[in-house]
């Protein structure tokens, strides 16, 4: 894969459940142990960088909920 497309790849945006969801189907294809270390290694990347967006989705909300609370 090209490094502009790892890069369009990564951009993608996508909701905070279609991350969980994603990183569900992740978990389930590194436990089932039937992908190359290739895949392997892949997805872990993939699955570290949906977690962070998502981590980064859960701050950004607990931001906004804090402002509410104080009004």
């Amino acid at each position: 894969m090209m490094a502009a497309e790892k890069k369009k790849k990564s951009d993608k945006k996508f909701t905070f459940e279609e991350g969980c969801k994603r990183l569900e189907e992740i978990v389930a294809q590194l436990s089932g142990g039937e992908v190359t270390l290739e895949k392997n290694i892949e997805l872990y990347k993939e699955g570290s960088e949906i977690l962070n967006a998502c981590n980064e989705m859960l701050e950004q909300a607990k931001g906004v909920i804090k402002v509410v609370d104080k009004d």
